[in-house]
């Protein structure tokens, strides 16, 4: 038997399988699963593995991953970067540079306004141009897209499991927050089939009715 090798993960591997199991109903073959929806480990894959595959990461930094506003201490008496405290960093990995920036620019629990994201995104970009004349914008600006839609699909998650396993009903205020920032990841032209599942099976008003 002969053919080309596909590596998946197992998490990949199992969302392909269930995608491409069918059975007949009144004659027509159709899909045995609507959809796949799981959570392996601390992450989550629903229909995101073809598009994380597309994640810039060719030159991969440490991501803290929780780089939001509840891990950030200001330090006065510091200069310069060094006045930004940094705790719970137990969980860093190597990783795609978007990832940290988007947790930062797309805070679960504190608004920060559209335009403030794009115009700091801006600055980014910038910054990463004067720096290397082959930074592709558009592949980072996909790649913030999708780690966005994927952190904000597990956020959405966690907080659920929170308010109903463990009674920390808290963290339901953020959802729609959450929800949000969710609906505007998926928006990006790399996201359309992922957001076609969404719209079908867990469209914004679902998702805010926990």
């Amino acid at each position: 038997m002969s053919g080309t090798t596909i590596r998946l993960t197992m998490a990949q591997a199992l969302v392909r399988y269930l995608c491409n199991q069918f059975t007949m109903i009144d004659g027509e073959k159709v899909p045995l699963f609507a959809g796949a929806f799981g959570i392996f480990g601390h992450g989550n894959v629903t229909c995101l593995a073809e598009a994380l595959e597309a994640v810039q990461d060719d030159n991969p930094v440490w991501v803290m991953r929780d780089y939001h506003s509840p891990n950030l201490i200001w330090l006065d008496e510091n200069q310069g970067n060094a006045r930004v405290g940094i705790i719970d960093t137990q969980d860093a990995v190597m990783g795609s540079p978007a990832y940290d920036l988007v947790s930062l620019l797309q805070d679960a629990r504190l608004d920060v306004a559209a335009a403030v994201e794009q115009e700091m995104l801006a600055h980014y970009a910038s910054c990463r141009l004067a720096g290397n004349a082959s930074f592709d914008d558009a592949a980072f600006r996909a790649s913030y897209a999708i780690l966005g839609a994927q952190r904000a699909a597990k956020i959405l998650g966690i907080f659920a499991r929170l308010s109903k396993r463990d009674g920390k009903h808290g963290y339901l205020r953020h959802i729609p927050r959450v929800s949000a920032l969710l609906e505007r990841n998926l928006q990006h032209p790399a996201l359309t089939e992922l957001k076609a599942w969404f719209d079908q099976y867990l469209p914004a008003e679902e998702r805010e009715a926990v």
